[in-house]
């Protein structure tokens, strides 16, 4: 679901002969499978071994998982956009910036419907360590759609930008933050791994769709003729 600047992408919004749109529509389908599941099970094999192995390796008591959990919230959350968002178009273009800030509200929308849509409960303390009582629900995880707005904006930007040591550097920072953050919350007996990468992956597909659906804008060409006349001047 890379943008093709070409003229011939152009003239055709999604074109389902590209390898790339295939592979995008494989793994929608496949997030949408995965999610609809969350309704049925209370997590996934794998989860809850994972979950533990995560859980015995944090150092202390998990103060740096509480402090990793911190950033996501507010107002934290909104600095991070910003941050992601001035990657984002520094980084590729302005379609960047306005599908990442269009994302992070939608999928936000899309975390206090779902919650209670899947109804999927918290990680059971009898299973790993967890609050002896939780609350909520575990999926879809707010903090997973915060970060993948914002971090995983970045990270996308960068990865359809030119190649170079810079790019390289602030790819790799984005995809740490990612991981760090998922097994933050995960420790913390907040959520099951499925539950951070099924987020993550819904994440970035919105992304792609919504970098393509930009070409639909009135005056999106003229904005980026603008923008590269701004650059070469």
């Amino acid at each position: 679901m890379t943008p093709d600047t070409s003229h011939e992408a152009r003239g055709k919004l999604v074109d389902f002969n590209q390898p790339a749109v295939k592979v995008w529509t494989g793994l929608a389908i496949f997030a949408v499978i995965l999610s609809a599941l969350t309704a049925v099970f209370d997590y996934f094999p794998g989860d809850v071994t994972v979950a533990r192995m995560l859980q015995a390796i944090s150092p202390g008591e998990h103060a740096w998982a509480e402090t990793v959990t911190d950033t996501a919230r507010n107002p934290g959350r909104y600095a991070l956009l910003a941050l992601a968002v001035i990657v984002a178009w520094a980084a590729y273009t302005w379609r960047a910036s306005f599908a990442g800030i269009v994302a992070f509200f939608t999928l936000i929308g899309f975390d206090l419907v779902g919650k209670q849509l899947f109804g999927r409960p918290r990680p059971s303390p009898d299973l790993i360590d967890a609050p002896a009582d939780p609350t909520g629900y575990s999926f879809p995880s707010t903090f997973a759609m915060v970060y993948v707005t914002t971090f995983g904006l970045a990270a996308l930007a960068l990865a359809m930008a030119p190649r170079g040591p810079v790019r390289i550097a602030g790819l790799a920072v984005c995809i740490l933050a990612l991981l760090v953050g998922a097994a933050a919350r995960v420790v913390l007996g907040g959520h099951w791994p499925s539950d951070m990468i099924i987020c993550y992956l819904i994440g970035f597909l919105w992304m792609t769709l919504l970098i393509r659906l930009t070409w639909l804008i009135p005056g999106a060409r003229k904005l980026d003729a603008d923008t590269a006349e701004s650059a070469r001047t």
